[in-house]
């Protein structure tokens, strides 16, 4: 691996938690968090198709499987990340009729 690519990547990987907690109220973080998912989701899509390069089907259906599940859970983690906040309750309240 490239040291370019790899210090690009520990910036990256070090980067958004930690605008997470320099900048908790700013959407900054969550877009470049969001933006890194989609990233790793394309990804995913190139890794998948290039798994049918193997001929024989016990071969690529281990990769197909790890390459489909992690593109869903980064899609899931990208709409889960760039879905508005509600602001009339905290995030955590446990509101119970009494």
């Amino acid at each position: 691996m490239n040291i370019v690519l790899l210090v690009l990547l520990c910036g990256i990987v070090l980067g958004i938690p930690l605008s997470f907690l320099l900048f908790p109220r700013s959407r900054f973080p969550r877009a470049l968090a969001a933006l890194v998912l989609i990233g790793l989701a394309l990804f995913s899509i190139y890794g998948f198709l290039a798994s049918y390069e193997y001929s024989e089907a016990a071969k690529r259906l281990p990769w197909q499987i790890g390459y489909g599940a992690l593109g869903l859970v980064c899609l899931s983690g990208a709409v889960v990340v760039l879905r508005p906040r509600r602001r009339g309750s905290p995030p955590n309240s446990t509101d119970t009729a009494r």
